[in-house]
């Protein structure tokens, strides 16, 4: 007995199929969006920072190097599923050194912000 429309298990059509590729990669691009902007939230907030405080001092750190950010999450993960292919044993590894990168990329961009002066609002004449 064939199912109804729309029941589970019934098969997209190939334009449904089209538009549920297309939600998952723009959905894809604004997590990595967002992931980019927010990479350094929490090491931030582990430095003291309130969150909200974090995740904005964040969005200011990661302005001119979010591109290098990208390229490394890309080089990391790769680096990652290498260290999960030697058995397993590996991601801990690789887990532990594409942690160290990250750290490493965020201390380079610590003193550059700090170096960054605030923009005051004028005052009011």
């Amino acid at each position: 007995m064939p199912l109804p429309a729309g029941a589970a298990g019934a098969s997209l059509s190939p334009a449904g199929w089209a538009i549920v590729g297309v939600g998952v990669l723009i959905s894809l691009v604004l997590v990595v969006i967002v992931l980019m902007r927010y990479a350094f939230a929490f090491p931030l907030a582990a430095d003291g920072l309130g969150t909200l405080d974090a995740f904005g001092r964040s969005a200011e750190m990661t302005k001119g190097i979010r591109l290098k950010l990208f390229l490394m999450f890309i080089v990391i993960t790769l680096f990652v599923y290498v260290g999960l292919l030697g058995l397993v044993i590996g991601i801990f590894f690789t887990g532990a050194i594409g942690n160290l990168i990250m750290i490493s990329i965020y201390l380079q961009a610590l003193p550059q912000a700090e170096a960054q002066p605030e923009e005051s609002p004028e005052p009011a004449a």
